[in-house]
Order: structure tokens, then sequence, then C-alpha cells
């Protein structure tokens, strides 16, 4: 475990296809959440930049086969929205767990930690997270994936709307746990604000009864503010570890953000001789590898020989005078100015009293190739080391609380921030600079404590509205206003993709429906614009299996549907071909591709390749619906193919009742391969072969004797 050794999104990449995904954030970048994390998991292979078009209808396929949900904060994400995965908001609690859960074929992968879905949580700062592989079939890790649904389960219910995919990722983990016994796991525990104690006390006691607490690290880029008034000190986070079954001589580790880019370049006014600056923090330049490299150390005193400091660590050495004072004559060493960092200050000093506080600051300036390089500290640690019968182990707290009383010491009862961590039991006695190798060692005395205040934020009047939901099988659009409304709303207007969608004054009383609504690979969310701006509002899809094929052209025609179906050709190539022919306006393309019509062998040829494909080991619920019951799949050419019948133009109505026979025969002889999803699987073909049948029936042509022995072969008859 290292601070920022490794680009999180890297860690989300697995060999093996993907079956579903719930990610959780504080704030949300749609756009990069859709360009980098998106497009690792769902291994899209166009570019976002130079192929947008065919980037998102790509998106859009995937996730009709791979169910995606983010819980965000309603009041921390941005704009932008394009691809169909739901968007759930939380507006009841600030909403701050940082979680990745991807389902695989035998096993789930966990992500927790600090970071959030923004460029900055996921590359630019120094962030700290937990990666970890379950497999179904263990029962520690079934254990631990229960308890990680059941605070999906909870946190569901503080959405404003709770819309479909994470029921379907969940539906997906639940059959595949479902027959595995759960069992305790020693090394790992999950910890949450949604339990009936507060993360802090879930983490002591892990801490075995008969242990002392030995070292306590802090590290977070937030505290709780001053509030030492009758012994408070005793109710913060900070006063509850210096005070719970410590040793005599108990360390506390308390790692803050210095954000001074003196620690990597000397400032103006830095102190002309190491005279004038004993006591104080300084840097110097050294060389590795042939890289440059700012080390730091305390100067304690000096004498005509040398000079007596303390390294980044803590460690006294001793260091020949003329060669730092060469050093400091060409600017290869300064003296810092007084750290300034963001904690409380009254607070510190009464821990003091009750530990041996330690102090770190966490350069957030960093020297890149020579290049000074800011990189904020966002990242979340608590360790617990303690001492049993000689043996010394460390508990590691990794996630999103920070060092807050609204994280760390209350529940939800309480009001408490909506908080999650994974909690790591490790070998030894593990220190904050061991995890966070960058940290420097400073007396609490050499540093300036300030407060840190936060702006207020605006009202969002996207919490006007309760929900748009998009329903694709009756191309309909409906908005559901909140009530009652959490803020005035005047005079408004609701747009999507450009188009007006509807205006008024003030809350409507019943829901907006927009039809024909067909919602764009481009955007999916609508946009209400006030006099205070402009807000968004995601988009739900109410099926995603039941998207339009094509959102930016016309419906894919029967002959192209059976193509596809009988493999021979590919979305793309015929996406490639239409295209050409758009832009020519002539169609001997397509003409070239499937003639003038199409054979019977063509249809059988696309209902048995699509059984194959149905039958395919492994192949996951979504993506069975999707081709059982999608506009490409075999609904969507069965549903041409009976339109076709029944006009009479380019099949015959009785011919169309015998391809739809064989279909029905064919669906009826499937056999699918034993998996997790099975039953439900089946549940989709019957009522798929259901409806059939009675479509056959209302088409069965009537009178000629060889079509009665074509129906009884069929098991057809009226």
């Amino acid at each position: 475990m290292n601070l920022g050794s490794a680009r999180a999104a890297d860690r989300l990449v697995v060999e093996g296809r993907c079956l579903g995904a719930i990610f959780m954030s504080y704030t949300f970048d749609p756009l990069f959440f859709e360009e980098t994390i998106l497009r690792s998991v769902l291994r899209l292979q166009s570019d976002p930049v130079e192929q947008q078009a065919r980037f998102l209808d790509e998106a859009r396929a995937a996730l009709i086969e791979t169910p995606v949900a983010c819980i965000v904060d309603a009041s921390m994400r941005m704009p932008g929205k394009r691809m169909p995965y739901d968007l759930l908001e939380v507006t009841t609690r600030t909403f701050h767990p940082k979680v990745a859960l991807l389902l695989f074929d035998t096993f789930a992968r966990v992500h927790v930690g600090s970071g959030n879905l923004t460029r900055g949580g996921y590359g630019d700062n120094s962030e700290l997270f937990v990666t970890t592989d379950l497999a179904y079939d263990d029962g520690a890790s079934a254990g631990l994936l229960r308890e990680l649904d059941a605070f999906f389960e909870r946190v569901s219910g503080l959405a404003r709307t709770r819309g479909t995919q994470l029921d379907l990722v969940r539906a997906e983990l639940g059959r595949r746990i479902v027959s595995t016994p759960s069992s305790g796991a020693a090394s790992l525990a999950l910890l949450h604000t949604e339990a009936d104690t507060p993360i802090l006390e879930q983490l002591l006691r892990l801490v075995p009864e008969d242990a002392r607490i030995t070292r306590v690290g802090v590290l977070a880029p937030f505290f709780e503010k001053d509030d030492l008034s009758t012994g408070a000190e005793m109710r913060s986070v900070l006063g509850r570890l210096a005070t719970s079954r410590k040793s005599k001589d108990l360390v506390l580790d308390i790692g803050v953000s210095w954000d001074d880019a003196a620690a990597v370049a000397k400032p103006e006014g830095a102190a002309p001789s190491f005279d004038a600056a004993v006591g104080a923090l300084w840097a110097r330049v050294e060389h590795a590898d042939d890289e440059e490299q700012i080390v730091h150390y305390t100067l304690d005193g000096l004498s005509a020989q040398q000079l007596r400091v303390r390294d980044a660590r803590r460690v006294p050495r001793r260091m020949p005078r003329d060669l730092l004072e060469q050093m400091l004559a060409d600017g290869k060493t300064w003296s810092t100015p007084r750290p300034r960092v963001f904690a409380p200050a009254a607070l510190i000093d009464a821990v003091a009293d009750l530990a041996d506080l330690r102090p770190w600051l966490y350069p957030t300036w960093t020297l890149d190739d020579g290049r000074r390089i800011h990189r904020p500290l966002h990242a979340k640690l608590l360790l617990v080391s303690y001492v049993r019968r000689g043996r010394a182990q460390t508990l590691a707290l990794v996630g999103s609380p920070n060092a807050s009383k609204h994280a760390l010491l209350q529940t939800h009862a309480d009001g408490a921030n909506v908080e999650l961590a994974l909690a790591i039991l490790l070998d030894g006695e593990v220190c904050l600079p061991d995890v966070a190798t960058p940290l420097v060692a400073c007396d609490a005395g050499a540093i300036d404590w300030a407060e840190r205040s936060f702006p207020d934020l605006p009202p969002n009047l996207a919490m006007c509205i309760e929900s748009a939901t998009y329903d694709p099988k009756a191309a309909s659009l409906t908005i559901a206003w909140a009530a009652p409304s959490p803020y005035p709303l005047g005079t408004w207007s609701l747009r999507y993709n450009g188009e007006l969608l509807g205006s008024g004054t003030g809350l409507p009383d019943a829901p907006t429906v927009v039809q024909p609504f067909n919602l764009a690979a481009s955007t999916s969310e609508i946009e209400l614009l006030t006099a205070s701006g402009s807000f968004f509002v995601p988009i739900f899809v109410t099926d995603l299996v039941a998207l339009p094929s094509n959102p930016t052209g016309p419906s894919l025609s029967l002959a192209e549907l059976l193509m596809l179906l009988s493999r021979r050709i590919t979305i793309e190539r015929l996406e490639t071909v239409r295209a050409a022919s758009r832009t020519s306006g002539d169609a001997s393309a397509l003409d070239e591709l499937f003639g003038e019509g199409f054979a019977p062998t063509d249809v059988f040829k696309a209902w048995w390749a699509s059984a194959r494909d149905l039958a395919e080991p492994g192949r996951s619920l979504p993506s069975f619906r999707r081709l059982l019951e999608g506009p490409t799949g075999l609904a969507g050419a069965w549903s041409a193919l009976r339109d076709a019948a029944e006009r009479g133009d380019e099949v015959r109505r009785e011919e169309g009742w015998f391809y739809g026979a064989e279909l029905l025969r064919t669906l009826e002889r499937l056999e699918l391969p034993e998996d997790a999803s099975t039953v439900e699987k089946h549940a989709c073909v019957d009522v798929f072969t259901a409806r059939l049948r009675e479509a056959l029936s209302d088409l069965a042509p009537a009178g000629a004797t060889w079509v009665k022995r074509v129906a009884n072969f069929y098991g057809v008859a009226k």
C-alpha cells in the first residue's frame, strides 16, 4: 500500500468482460467518467475525440449488455452526461463514498478509496485506493459482497430516483453468490455510516480486547473545526483516538497538506544564512538517477564545522557546513517560509497533552522532470497500531472519511455524511510515512494552524424535477416535478439537445410528457433554464434493451436485420455502408450487400445463428435479452417480418406465418448452458414464445390443406 504508486483507473481494467458495475462518488465529471472510466471498463475501441459519434454508438451498445449505475451527491455533479447509464443523485445528506464494484465471470473487483470520479480524483491529486478481487465461491468474499450489497440497498433509498440499472447489477451479483455461505474475514472489513455505530467505533472494535494501542496515524486533507467547550476534545476524532486503550507512550501522527511552492523552489525572501533560520524547515536539491529530487530537513543547530539537522523522517543527522554553505550560495538549498496548514489549532494543542504528537507535512508541489507539478492531497488514511502478546499489528482504514465528526463519530441517525471505508489488517507497526513516503516531519510549534472556510453552495434548481424518464417502447419522455418543490421556481423552460420541450411559470401540477421523443446518442440529460441559470437533470431509460437500434438515422430494414442476425455483416460495417449511401445518395452499395430481396435460407440462417448466440456459454442476462428482445435482435427482426407479411409487400402472409413458426420451433428446442442466470433466461424465452404463438394465431392463413399439415408439424394449429 503506497500513496500515489499507480493510476487508479488502471486498477479497474481486468481481462474478461464486465457483467455490470456500480460506482459511487461525491463530485462527478460525466465527460471524464465516460471517456476514461467507462471506456476502459467496457473496452470501447473507438476514439472519444476523433471518432466521437462512433464512440457514443459503441458505448450505447455496450451499456445495453452491461448495466452501469452511478450514485453521486446531487450538489456536486457536473453537467455533460451523454450515455444512458443510470445517474442516481442523493440530496438529503452529504454523499461522500468513493466505491467501484465491477462484476466479472468468477469474481467481483471492489475498489475503495478517496478519489472522486473526476480527472483530479483519478490522476491529478494524491489519492489512496484499495483494490481487491473477491471470488464468488469463497465464503469470506461472499460475506463481504453481501455487506456491500446491503450498503447499496440502504443508500439507494436516499436517491431521488432509483432507476433500473442498480437493481440489475445487484441481481447479477446475487445470482452469483446465492449458493455460497458467508464466513468471517479476518483481514478485511467493510465499515460505513449506515451501521448502528460510528465508523471509528467500528474500527476500534476490531482491536483485540487485550491489546494496547501504541501508535495512531491520521492523514486527511480536511479536519473538523475547533470545538473545545466543556472538554470537547474528548468527543473529537483525535481525542477519541488519543484516549482509546493507549499505551503510556502513544505516538499520534497527524498528516496535513502543505500547499507551498517553496517546498520545491527557492522563494523570495529566503534566509540569507543558516544562522538566520535555525529551527526552520529547509529544502535542498539532490540528484539521483540523473533526476533532481527535493529533500527536506529541519535545522536544529550549527557549529563552525557542522549542521545539526533532522531529516524528513525525524532522524537526527550531522552534515558538513562547508558543503551546505556552497549549496546555499548556489541556490540549491533554502529555508522555507513557516508552513501554514488547515487543521484545528486548539484541538491539536489539547491532544498534544495526551500523546506524543508528531505532525507531518505532505508537500503538494513536486518536481517531475524538473517541472513543478501541483498534486493536491486528497487521500484519507487512518492507522491504528497495537501490540498483543508481543506481536505488533496495524489496522489501516482506507476510504472516503475525513478526520471529522460527521464522517467518523456519527451515524445515519445523527445525520452523518454517507461514508464507506475498508479496514485492512497488516502485520507489524505501519506508520504514516511508510505509506505516504513524501511526508516531511515538522514540529507542531513551527506550524501556523488555520481553520478552513467553505462557501455556501447556491440553490440547485434541478432538484425541482424529481425525474426524467424515457420509455423507448412508447417513444415518450416523462418529466416528474418534485412535490413539494425544494425551491421557489419562477419562469422556466426545458430544453433537450437544443430543442424546446416546454416552458411555464411556477411548479407544474402534473408531469410534463413529451411524445414522440428520441434519446439522442449525444446527450442523456435535459436542461432546466431559469433566471438563476441552467440546471441539468439526468434521463433514465426504463429498459435499455428496447433502445432504438440507430438513434441518428432510419431504422434498419428487414433485410439488414436478417443479415446482422445471420452474421453475414457486422453492425460497424453496415453503418459504414449506410453512411456512404446517405452521403452519395446512391443505394447501389446496399443493393450489392442485400440484393433485391432475401430468400428463405436468409431467414432460417438468421434464426439458427441467433439460437447459437443465445446458447453461448457465459453470456450475461442483459446480453441475452438484447439478442432476444432488442430492436436488432430476434424481436426486431420478427416484428419487421410480421409487418411485411401483414402488408403483403416483401413477404406474403403465409410466408411470414411459416417463418414465424420456424422461429418458434427453433426457440422451443433451444438448450441453454447452466449458469447463474439460466432460470431467468428460460423465463425470457417463455414470455417471447408465448407472444410469438399469439402473433402466429393472428397471422395464420386459413383454408389450404397444406397449412393444417404444417401447423400440426410446428404445433401452432388453431
